[in-house]
């Protein structure tokens, strides 16, 4: 794959978030460091809730792009759409309420919800952002049963455990 990195974005407890261009396109890239114990695990778990959440990827999540490795080192890499930071104090974007459309109408609950694992992306061609849910390392699938619940919004029904 024609990945060109360009620079961290952060660090984790996986390793590195780096920007990079992959095929043309700028994205983040995830490294997981599996030689350390439990990044193996986590980056199986977040490679697999990709998958489960692939019809909400560039909605509530961001659209992963590939999966890679460094033969040899141990070392894996997860491909994303590039994001950035929500603005503190921006009432636009509702942590909250994309946790539980996540949870309500996906069946899955991010178990590291926490302000830092949020990021804002580009949603389509007109520009608009949404906030996105990310670090998808721990999470609880969630078997749906109607119910009516009017804690994320209200007079909408929602399906919970």
């Amino acid at each position: 794959q024609d990945i060109r990195f360009e620079g961290a974005l952060g660090y984790g407890r996986n390793g590195c978030v780096m920007r990079a261009t992959w095929n043309g396109k700028q994205v983040a890239v995830k490294q997981f460091d599996c030689a350390r114990e439990g990044v193996s695990q986590r980056f199986v778990n977040e490679v697999r809730a990709y998958k489960i959440l692939e019809k909400a990827q560039g909605l509530y999540v961001p659209r992963a792009f590939f999966v890679s490795e460094l033969p040899g080192f141990g070392i894996k890499y997860l491909g994303l759409q590039l994001g950035r930071d929500p603005p503190p104090g921006d009432t636009r974007f509702n942590r909250w309420e994309v946790y539980c459309v996540l949870r309500d109408e996906y069946g899955i609950k991010h178990h590291d919800f926490v302000g830092r694992n949020a990021g804002v992306v580009i949603a389509d061609s007109n520009g608009r952002e949404r906030l996105v849910l990310i670090d998808w390392e721990e999470y609880e699938i969630c078997p749906p049963v109607v119910v009516r619940d009017t804690t994320c919004a209200p007079n909408r029904i929602r399906l919970v455990v």
